[in-house]
């Protein structure tokens, strides 16, 4: 049977010493080492983990990347093929003064509800974190750019373009409005907006931690409030000694 004994006069428990006397469990008792080797697998395993998920964080990021590159520049050829056809004839003549057709501003209409689509979509995967930082500040560099020179798709302007997608009654409130509103008109560095977006989340993985925290500290604490002596068990052979 085990008693127990004080520690050393001014000696400050370790770490594992709180574990063990809250689980009591004690290198004296020969379950020591086995606690030691449960911890190490459990160190080894978890870091395994977080390296293979930072790794297949870094292949999704570069895939979302390379793909919304890819749709980026899809959406720029059927913008030049649709005014190509507003500008030109069929024998490439110039036009002179383009009239805009219902089905010109139809086609418009729906090359912008696809391109907005596109910019929510950029948006979702940054604030997931599947976006680099840089790139994604480079595409809204050139949001802020377009609003200002407000090229246009068959007779459509950009900014017209952009009124007609934000203006959908389904889309009020969302939260691509807010942030491209202010990409577009704000007197601030658009890194300075882009920064704003995951701030919450930092300041939520703050919180966990914080929350996390306490919650250790306090089960360590109330295990040595219920054992002010500081006492620790050890075996009938060691008190002989």
């Amino acid at each position: 049977m085990l008693e127990t004994r004080g520690l050393e006069p001014g000696a400050v428990p370790h770490f594992f010493d709180w574990v063990a006397r809250a689980l009591a469990i004690y290198p004296d008792t020969g379950m020591g080492s086995l606690l030691g080797s449960i911890s190490a697998a459990l160190t080894a395993a978890f870091s395994a983990l977080l390296i293979a998920r930072y790794i297949n964080w870094r292949i999704e990021r570069h895939k979302a990347t390379l793909e919304f590159s890819n749709r980026f520049q899809n959406s720029r050829r059927t913008q030049h093929e649709l005014n190509r056809k507003y500008l030109y004839t069929d024998r490439g003549e110039v036009i002179a003064s383009p009239v805009q057709t219902p089905r010109d501003r139809a086609d418009a209409v729906e090359w912008y509800r696809n391109f907005f689509d596109l910019m929510q979509s950029q948006l979702d995967y940054y604030v997931a974190g599947l976006l680099t930082k840089k790139r994604f500040i480079e595409w809204m560099k050139w949001r802020r750019h377009e609003f200002s020179t407000n090229p246009d798709v068959c007779g459509l302007g950009y900014r017209d373009g952009w009124t007609a997608w934000k203006d959908r009654p389904p889309l009020k409130g969302e939260g691509l409005i807010k942030f491209l509103d202010g990409v577009h008109r704000s007197p601030q560095r658009v890194e300075s907006l882009v920064f704003r977006l995951r701030m919450w989340k930092l300041l939520r993985c703050i919180l966990i931690v914080l929350i996390a925290g306490a919650c250790i500290g306090g089960f360590v604490w109330t295990q040595l409030e219920g054992d002010p002596h500081g006492s620790r068990p050890v075996s009938s052979g060691q008190k002989q000694q």
